[in-house]
C-alpha cells in the first residue's frame, strides 16, 4: 500500500515539474532546479501529509507549498543588481542634468556679461560724445571769433559800390555808368568815422564785387590829424576785406581843393582845407594800398592844375566837382571797371 502511494507522489511531482517547465516565464523554470534540490525534503514532508488526497490538489496549491520552502535569495540578488543599475543610471542622468544646468547657467552668465560690457561701452561712448560736444560749444563761447567756414563756391555778380561823402553823393552814376550795376553809397557830410560806424548798411548789404572808396576831406576840415584820417581809412579797408574777402577795393586819393581868389570859389565851402595836408595824407594812403594789396587811384594828380589846385573847370565852388570834372573821373574809373 505504501509503495502505491509513492508512485502517485512521484506522478504528481512530475506533473508539477511539467507545468513549471512548460511555463513561459523564465523565472519559473528556475524553480525546477530548486524543486529538484528539495526532493528529499519533499518526500519527508509527504510522509506526514495525507496523500490520499494529493491527486486532488491543484497546481497552485502544490506550488505554494513548495515555494514556501524554496531558496529565493538569487531573486533578491537580481533585484539588488537591478536597483544598483537603476541607481547608476539615475546617478548618470543626474550628472547629465547637472552638467546641462551648469552649461545653461554659464551661458546665461556669459550673455549677461556680454550685455553688461556692451552697455558699459555704450555709456562710455555717450559720455565721450557729450564731453566733446560740450568742449566744442564751450570753445565757441570762450572764443567767439572762431568760425567754421565751409568750403563752398561763392558766386558774386558784378556790383560796383561807390563809397564816400558828398563828392560821391553828388555823382550821378546812372548818367555816367549807363546799364552798369552801380550803387551810390555816398552821404553828404560823412567822415571816416561815419562809415566805420555803419559798415553793414553802407557796404555789406550790397555785397559788392568792387568798391571805389573816396573819403577824408570832411575829416580834414574838422581838425583831425593826418594820422587819424589815414588810420581810419585803413580800418575801413580791413573791415571790407575781412567781411567781403572776394571784393576788390580801389582807394582813391583825396581830391585837391581850390582856395584861390577866383570869383567862382566859395571860401566858406573850402573852409580850412589845404592841399599841402591833402598831399601828405595821400602819400600815406598810397603806402596803405600797397600794404593791403589793393589798387590806389591817384585822382589828385588827375584833377590838379600846375599849382596843385583843383582845376577851375573841374569844380563848382572850389570843393565839389563839376560835370566836366565827373566826366574826367568817369573815364579814369571805367579803366578799373572794365579790367
Amino acid at each position: 500500500m505504501a509503495k502505491k502511494n509513492n508512485n502517485r507522489r512521484y506522478t504528481n511531482k512530475n506533473k508539477v515539474n511539467s507545468k513549471i517547465t512548460n511555463g513561459n516565464d523564465k523565472s519559473k523554470r528556475k524553480y525546477v532546479d530548486a524543486v529538484d534540490s528539495l526532493n528529499a525534503d519533499f518526500n519527508k514532508v509527504s510522509d506526514d501529509l495525507d496523500l490520499t488526497n494529493v491527486s486532488e490538489l491543484t497546481f497552485d496549491e502544490i506550488r505554494l507549498a513548495d515555494v514556501d520552502s524554496l531558496d529565493t535569495s538569487f531573486l533578491e540578488g537580481r533585484k539588488s543588481k537591478k536597483k544598483n543599475e537603476q541607481r547608476i543610471i539615475n546617478s548618470y542622468d543626474k550628472r547629465n542634468d547637472e552638467k546641462k544646468e551648469s552649461k545653461k547657467i554659464n551661458h546665461t552668465k556669459k550673455r549677461r556679461g556680454n550685455f553688461f560690457v556692451t552697455f558699459v561701452g555704450f555709456i562710455i561712448v555717450f559720455i565721450l560724445g557729450f564731453v566733446l560736444c560740450f568742449a566744442i560749444d564751450f570753445n565757441r563761447i570762450v572764443n567767439p571769433k572762431i568760425n567754421i567756414v565751409e568750403k563752398t563756391k561763392i558766386v558774386v555778380d558784378d556790383n560796383y559800390l561807390f563809397l564816400g561823402d558828398s563828392i560821391t553823393d553828388f555823382y550821378d552814376l546812372d548818367k555816367y555808368y549807363k546799364d552798369l550795376p552801380v550803387v551810390n553809397s555816398g552821404i553828404s557830410g560823412d567822415t571816416t568815422e561815419s562809415i566805420l560806424s555803419d559798415m553793414e548798411k553802407r557796404v555789406y548789404q550790397y555785397n559788392p564785387s568792387k568798391v571805389f572808396l573816396l573819403i577824408g576831406t570832411n575829416d580834414h576840415s574838422q581838425d583831425k590829424s593826418n594820422e587819424e584820417i589815414s588810420d581810419n581809412i585803413e580800418k575801413i579797408i580791413k573791415e571790407i576785406k575781412e567781411n567781403r574777402p572776394y571784393c576788390k577795393i580801389y582807394l582813391e586819393a583825396i581830391y585837391p581843393v581850390n582856395d584861390t581868389d577866383d570869383d567862382k570859389i566859395d571860401h566858406d565851402m573850402v573852409h580850412d582845407r589845404n592841399n599841402e595836408d591833402i598831399r601828405a595824407i595821400n602819400e600815406r594812403l598810397k603806402e596803405i594800398a600797397k600794404e593791403q594789396k589793393i589798387t590806389y587811384i591817384d585822382m589828385y594828380s588827375l584833377l590838379a592844375d600846375d599849382d596843385n589846385n583843383l582845376k577851375l573847370d573841374y569844380t563848382k565852388e572850389g570843393l565839389h566837382i563839376s560835370d566836366e570834372g565827373y566826366e574826367k573821373i568817369t573815364k579814369e574809373i571805367m579803366k578799373y571797371i572794365e579790367e
